[in-house]
Parts: C-alpha cells; structure tokens; sequence
C-alpha cells in the first residue's frame, strides 16, 4: 500500500494556538497570540483582535481592531508568540478578548483568550494620614497610633492591604 500526505492549501487559516491576556497599565491589556498550525496554504496577513465586556462579542458592544501580521513584536523567535498591547480601556472594566488569523482568502475561527480581565493600576496614596503620639507619660513613650482615609481613587482593583512604614533612631 502506498502512504497518502496532503497540505491544505487555499483555505483560512486554522484558530490561533492560544492567547493570553495581561494586565499592562491601568488603561491597557497585554495579549500574547501564538500563531495558528495551519495558515490554510496562503501567508496570515492579519490578525483580527476583538473585545467586549461580554463573553458573547454582541455586535452592538464589541470592538476590533485588524492589524497588520508583520507589525506584531516576536515575543520570542523560537516559539513565534506574537505581542499586541490592547489600549484605551476602560479602567475596572472587565473584557473578554478574542483573536482570529486572516489570510487573503478570508478570516479563521477566534481562539478567545483564557480569562477575562479588567486593566487596573497601583491604587494612590492615602487621602489623609494621621499620627497620634503621646507627649508625656510617666514611662518611656513606646506607640504611636496611625490612621488614615483610603485613597480618592483604587484604580480599578479593590484595594486588599495597606503598607505602614516607619523610621526608628535619630533625626531627620
């Protein structure tokens, strides 16, 4: 019996292998593209990024953006995992993201990205910061009371912990 191979040729390319969503700034997800299998027999020209604040792309909500195949970063050669920094988001707002693979015959199916996110940042220092410190006592004076008010703005996270630092031992 003889073996049988075949290539496809003249097809759209198959969905990107994965993409990967990270937050980058306060207004802007990372998505890293590892780039479809099969590119159906005729070079991807474009990736498609899509995204939305539903998991369902309603036509209504959803953006896109087509960018040019060879504009994307190499995030490394030897894996060919493509960069897009997605901008102008909405800070707090979560967004599903998806990709699709063009070439000159049409557009592949979407790989949708792992999670969903919402782009956020370093919350601001605290509105207001007071310290209490007893000025006599009748033993050495050892606390002092720290309070504040939170923040003006979280930047898109809910704010989990608070860092207290001090200084000990001579003078400033």
């Amino acid at each position: 019996s003889n073996v049988v191979s075949a290539v496809t040729a003249n097809q759209v390319p198959t969905a990107p292998v994965g993409v990967t969503a990270a937050i980058s700034s306060p207004t802007s997800l990372q998505l890293l593209i590892t780039p479809p299998t099969s590119d159906g027999g005729l070079t991807v020209s474009n990736y498609i990024i899509e995204w939305d604040v539903s998991s369902g792309f309603n036509p209504s909500t959803r953006k896109s953006a087509k960018v040019t195949a060879s504009s994307l970063p190499l995030l490394r050669q030897s894996t060919g995992v493509l960069v897009y920094e997605l901008t102008a988001l909405t800070t707090g707002t979560t967004y599903w993201v998806r990709v699709a693979a063009e070439n000159s015959i049409g557009v592949g199916p979407f790989s949708l990205a792992g999670q969903n996110l919402a782009p956020a940042g370093k919350p601001g220092a605290p509105a207001s910061v007071r310290i209490e410190t007893p000025t006599s006592l009748s033993v050495p004076i050892t606390t002092s009371t720290v309070s504040w008010t939170p923040p003006r703005a979280s930047n898109g996270a809910p704010i989990t912990n608070y860092m207290v630092e001090w200084w000990e031992g001579g003078y400033v």
